[in-house]
């Protein structure tokens, strides 16, 4: 759906091989948000500022999966929360937040999903969990 000259024609900067390695990782992790709304919709043919904006949130998706190191729910839900270092008497400790797991939410609410590919989707539609009565 995104190609690497889009993603570098938006300002994004990943080398060929990482782009490719996560372009797939980030529209399933979108596909999910968006209820597969392109798996039964063309995108080519879609509202010009609709298919933007989905193009867009994966492009901040394979940033965010890129700079997060995680592909998956998976790997959120098992990265660590935070690292500890000690050398001699001296204690040095990085927090990441917390995960779903260890805040004692249910976790299959463990997402993947870049608050920012969320942001380019928020207006379009995309992200209604209205009903179709159609």
């Amino acid at each position: 759906m995104l190609t690497y000259g889009e993603f570098t024609k938006m300002g994004f900067k990943l080398d060929f091989i990482k782009f490719k390695e996560l372009l797939l990782f980030a529209e399933n992790q979108l596909n999910i948000k968006v209820r597969r709304y392109y798996e039964f919709h063309d995108l080519k043919t879609d509202l010009e500022f609709r298919k933007n904006a989905y193009k867009r949130a994966i492009a901040f998706q394979i940033l965010y999966m890129d700079k997060q190191a995680v592909s998956t729910a998976d790997d959120v839900a098992n990265k660590p929360t935070s690292v500890s270092q000690s050398i001699g008497g001296t204690s040095v400790s990085k927090s990441f937040g917390s995960n779903s797991s260890s805040s004692g939410s249910n976790s299959a609410e463990t997402s993947a999903i870049s608050l920012e590919a969320l942001n380019q989707l928020s207006g379009t539609g995309l992200l209604s969990r209205g009903i179709c009565y159609d």
